[in-house]
């Protein structure tokens, strides 16, 4: 290996190396970021219990779901010989290596769980909004019904939008009810549509929270969306600039960070 060749390997190497995170989410779960890329352009990641279990974190059929082919997977006459050269197994909703233990199989399995949903054709709502909406209500509901005992008018009360009042007569919209009235949530849909349609979507739902914020200086954006990367650069920055806390449900256990920002803050 000459330098040229030794440098490039190097920097293959560092870069990675680099790309694999570890963060710490709840009941002792670790979330690993690997250099791996999704259908979306997403990175990929993999969800490590404290006993040691590998999981997508349901993340796959959650997607398949959403894009609305899950039928088509539990058929794919091809799902036995993919789960097989690729070391996965099904687990309920849960995809998971079949070989935990062999470094090889693992990333075969982080591979294989990357290319699922790009060999489907997505079946979208014909709405620019594809109903996202009512899943985001739907995925709230099912967090506060998992983390808190709470009666089904409770659920419906936390899910439901609030409407405030603003000193100059004008109202605006919360899509939730938090406990904490200075909390301001937003569910941003779209992700289908147009790049246009879907930066003007961003900016008026990012207004509330901007008028709200100008009489409350408490007050607090919580943006709700399935992920960011499906957004035009331009809605990227808006958001990151106005939303205090960006919540992307592609992410099953955001449901329950979802609940706790309704019920305890």
């Amino acid at each position: 290996m000459n330098k040229i060749q030794d440098s490039v390997f190097k920097m293959l190497k560092k870069v990675i190396c680099d790309s694999i995170e570890a963060v710490p989410l709840e009941d002792e779960v670790i979330e690993i970021t690997t250099p791996f890329i999704d259908w979306k352009g997403g990175t990929v990641s993999i969800y490590l219990t404290k006993e040691g279990r590998i999981t997508d974190g349901d993340q796959i059929i959650n997607q398949l779901k959403s894009l609305r082919v899950i039928d088509e997977f539990e058929v794919w006459p091809f799902q036995k010989d993919f789960f097989y050269r690729y070391q996965i197994q099904k687990i309920e909703n849960s995809l998971e290596p079949s070989d935990p233990e062999s470094p090889e199989g693992l990333l075969s399995y982080i591979q294989g769980i990357s290319r699922i949903p790009s060999f489907f054709k997505s079946n979208p709502i014909s709405s620019p909004a594809d109903n996202y909406r009512t899943f985001a209500i739907e995925f709230t509901k099912t967090g506060l019904k998992e983390k808190y005992t709470l009666s089904d008018l409770e659920v419906l009360e936390f899910a439901s939008p609030r409407s405030i009042d603003l000193k100059d007569g004008i109202s605006i919209i919360n899509d939730f009810s938090p406990k904490n009235k200075n909390f301001i949530f937003k569910i941003i849909s779209h992700a289908s549509a147009s790049s246009s349609a879907k930066d003007q979507h961003v900016r008026s739902k990012v207004l509330d929270p901007i008028l709200w914020k100008q009489e409350n200086h408490h007050a607090y954006f919580c943006a709700i969306l399935d992920s960011v990367d499906d957004y035009p650069p331009i809605s990227q920055n808006l958001l990151g600039q106005k939303a205090d806390i960006i919540i992307e449900t592609r992410n099953p256990k955001e449901k329950d960070n979802i609940a706790r920002l309704l019920v305890e803050q």
